[in-house]
């Protein structure tokens, strides 16, 4: 059986994909299949995953038309053979042990879910992200003497882990198929729904104190590569929804205000083709919530009301990945990264 199976959803990054796919074929582990799933690119991305699969018969290319990255990671589960599965975004890469490491431990433990630490990358910063540190400054757990933890140790701070990569983690296929945890067909927040059923079926989530994953955060406008043209993302905050409602009521009045952020936000974050837009994401929320869903979303956007002059011009510090600011101008937002810890 082939150890690790990696999954890339490929849409539109010619220019990463060589850094990324040398990254994965130079890796340790020799015993491995990379999946290569292309989203209807319209740039030169599959010539250049021809030309590498000319070369290496463990990358494997699935093409398919556009169907949102969701659907395009569910094709590579279809056909995975890997004992574990790990994903990675085109535009990133790994240390070049890193899948030998997440396999030994994995297999050490008998883990059907591993977690491990992140550097986020950009053209100016490189920035450590500790899982070791976010369990003590969050939970007061350690995770140096304890090496995994349960959704139960989690608490109340399950809802925060949900939005959590994907990437920072490997997974037994075995786990995956038992409990179909699978990916929403969407185009956006297509992790979210996987991440919660992820925490919620594993008895334990072991955690591999060591940086193997670069995420490399692009410095452009507030503009998605993918843009949804169905507004999968209120079917996926529906899906959660009512998940929490069956498995994890005590969460579930919880759960619903940080969906209607959610979808607020992209509501009013999409800034071309508006009126028409914001018609048609009113009709699907619609469509989904129903009438008292709708309503609670519409008061939402009520409570919170952008002042005019921030959609005209606004500066606020953002912080994910890496530090930036966000800057409006007439209408439209830019992020501009901040130098900070490199």
């Amino acid at each position: 059986m082939t150890k690790v199976s990696v999954i890339l959803p490929v849409y539109n990054v010619e220019k990463y994909l060589p850094r990324c796919l040398d990254s994965l074929l130079n890796q340790t582990l020799k015993d491995l299949e990379i999946i290569c799933v292309n989203d209807g690119s319209t740039d030169n991305s599959l010539n250049v995953l021809n030309e590498y699969a000319s070369k290496d018969k463990r990358l494997v290319i699935i093409n398919q038309k556009n169907s949102g990255p969701g659907n395009a990671r569910n094709s590579g589960l279809d056909i995975a053979k890997g004992e574990y599965i790990g994903f990675v975004d085109p535009d990133d890469w790994v240390e070049i042990n890193a899948f030998e490491e997440l396999y030994d431990t994995a297999k050490k433990f008998d883990a059907k879910v591993l977690l491990f630490n992140f550097k986020a990358v950009s053209d100016i910063n490189t920035v450590c992200h500790s899982q070791t540190d976010y369990f003590k400054e969050k939970l007061g757990y350690d995770l140096d003497e304890t090496h995994y933890f349960t959704r139960f140790t989690l608490k109340e701070h399950f809802i925060d882990k949900i939005w959590s990569g994907i990437w920072d983690k490997i997974y037994s296929r075995e786990f995956l198929q038992k409990f179909n945890i699978r990916f929403p067909e969407s185009y956006s927040g297509e992790d979210w729904m996987f991440n919660l059923k992820v925490y919620y079926y594993s008895d334990k989530i072991y955690y591999l104190n060591k940086y193997l994953y670069y995420y490399y955060q692009r410095r452009t406008s507030l503009v998605y590569s993918y843009f949804d043209p169905k507004f999968s993302l209120i079917t996926v905050a529906k899906e959660i929804q009512e998940f929490f409602d069956k498995h994890i009521p005590e969460f579930s009045q919880q759960i619903e205000e940080i969906l209607t952020a959610a979808l607020a936000r992209t509501y009013k974050s999409i800034h071309f083709r508006r009126f028409k837009f914001r018609r048609d994401y009113r009709n699907k929320y619609k469509e989904v919530f129903k009438d008292d869903g709708l309503k609670r979303f519409l008061s939402y956007l009520k409570k919170n009301k952008e002042p005019f002059y921030r959609k005209i011009f606004s500066i606020r510090n953002k912080f994910y990945a890496v530090k930036q600011k966000e800057i409006t101008i007439f209408g439209f937002k830019f992020l501009i990264e901040k130098r900070g810890q490199s």
